[in-house]
């Protein structure tokens, strides 16, 4: 069976109101949106961390993290602040039809159904997909990048992989690895530059989903 893979935070769903709130909590203090769209976390928190939380850098990281993967209650209740990305939902309700849509995060699986919820709120397809999610340990063990490629590996080895779209360049290498022949680059903030996303593997890089709508209607 043919299938897409799609990542979730900043591919479909627009994190950065979340994230936002989370680091307002964390660091006590307000911070522009605007710079979540340029800036690193890492860059975010050197800009507006105090003498004091600097020297607590390993304690905020840690705060930052367990809201950030839901850790706690109050992790979870900020999942309200998330944002359906324009047009996302429109295009995957084309795709549907034709492949089966396979949802890839680096969300835990201890929030599944709070994930699957909010796809299904924003107008993402869920009768026709599957949710593969990271385990707790995925985030203490080896990197990221390992973790993603162990969950590709399961994946390709019971669809075909035709296509995957992501907002992070550096998963491209593994898309590339597993010979995904149409690996997207979503590329929306100015984090990341297109460079970035073909240097690592990508075979095209867009700005907005609404690019992909009129070659999707053509199904």
């Amino acid at each position: 069976m043919n299938c897409v893979i799609v990542d979730i935070d900043d591919t479909l769903i627009d994190t950065k109101p979340r994230t936002k709130h989370i680091m307002e909590i964390v660091l006590e203090r307000e911070i522009p949106l605007e710079d979540l769209g340029v800036l690193t976390h890492e860059k975010i928190f050197l800009k507006y961390a105090s003498e004091i939380q600097r020297t607590q850098a390993k304690k905020l990281t840690a705060q930052f993290l367990n809201l950030l993967l839901c850790k706690n209650e109050a992790g979870i209740e900020s999942l309200k602040f998330n944002r359906p990305i324009p047009h996302a939902a429109e295009v995957l309700q084309i795709w549907e039809n034709e492949w089966k849509i396979v949802y890839l995060t680096g969300r835990l699986n201890i929030i599944q159904e709070n994930t699957l919820r909010e796809l299904e709120e924003f107008g993402f397809p869920t009768d026709n997909s599957d949710l593969i999610m990271f385990d707790p340990a995925d985030w203490g063990k080896g990197s990221l990048l390992d973790a993603r490629k162990r969950l590709l590996s399961s994946i390709t080895e019971q669809f075909n992989v035709i296509r995957v779209v992501d907002d992070f360049p550096g998963y491209f290498s593994a898309y590339k690895q597993f010979l995904i022949p149409d690996r997207i680059g979503l590329n929306q903030s100015k984090v990341h530059t297109k460079k970035d996303f073909f240097e690592q593997g990508a075979t095209r890089v867009i700005e907005k989903w609404i690019q992909l709508r009129d070659e999707s209607e053509k199904l």
